[in-house]
């Protein structure tokens, strides 16, 4: 019979308790699935992808709150939800470093390094006076995205899975970005993968289409994997591109930028 008297048994905390809980749930795996790949989405757009019950939908969520899988970010009347991968990654340290020593100081030090991390997302918000079909007829209508987007014409059905590119309007043999489908809710949300062509590998976009009365607030998103030149890169390239499509759905006409 093998000696077990040498293991140090582990007593699980409370904490610990809870995200296995949580985590025991398909529904609440689901729901972490789609707030990794949409981080800030709302309670009400995460209850549109399920057939149960906005009360069920948010008391799953309550469960990974309480576990700390989930973060909540007040913004205004809405609450905008992001996955925390801080306790599962506990969790895997603890078997980890009983069990793998030789592994154990690599990975702590990745741990830590991951947490400190700064906050590889670009946000921003605006809000525009029109409808959401005319927000969405702009945000997916190839004649209207060479009027903001750079001259850039968008490429897409728009089915997850299938490309979305954006072409130089005057030669559609050059590809400005490259992309993704990756959701399309319309008039809601769209989410789609961005490659800059900069060898940096894909990021993700996602816009929020929220009506609010005579206007909606517009939400975009880009997240990145890793801090790369594209991520430096596109920072100052949302601004124009947001304050276009504002200036055109309200008044009709292009933005003209000056160079210098």
């Amino acid at each position: 019979m093998t000696n077990l008297s040498h293991i140090n048994l582990h007593a699980e905390s409370p904490a610990e308790d809870r995200v296995f809980k949580a985590l025991a749930n398909s529904s609440r795996r689901q729901i972490l699935d789609i707030i990794g790949s949409a981080p800030g989405i709302t309670q009400g757009d995460i209850s549109d992808h399920f057939d149960m019950s906005r009360f069920g939908v948010r008391s799953h969520v309550e469960v990974l709150k309480e576990a700390r899988l989930v973060t909540v970010e007040a913004d205004g009347r809405e609450r905008r939800h992001y996955l925390n991968v801080v306790p599962i990654q506990t969790l895997y340290d603890r078997w980890l470093t009983e069990h793998s020593a030789r592994w154990a100081s690599a990975l702590t030090k990745l741990k830590y390094g991951l947490e400190a991390m700064p906050d590889l997302k670009h946000r921003y918000e605006i809000y525009i006076r029109t409808s959401p079909e005319d927000l969405w007829n702009a945000l997916t209508n190839g004649d209207v995205t060479p009027l903001y987007y750079y001259g850039a014409q968008l490429e897409t059905s728009l089915e997850p899975g299938t490309p979305f590119l954006y072409r130089h309007h005057a030669d559609k043999s050059v590809t400005m970005i490259s992309g993704e489908v990756v959701e399309c809710v319309p008039m809601k949300r769209l989410i789609h993968t961005f490659d800059f062509m900069k060898g940096d590998g894909p990021s993700t976009v996602t816009y929020e289409i929220e009506p609010m009365g005579d206007v909606c607030k517009l939400t975009l998103v880009h997240v990145f994997e890793e801090e790369n030149k594209t991520f430096s890169d596109v920072q100052s390239g949302w601004n124009p591109i947001l304050s276009g499509l504002k200036t055109w759905l309200e008044t009709g006409e292009v933005l003209q930028i000056p160079t210098s």
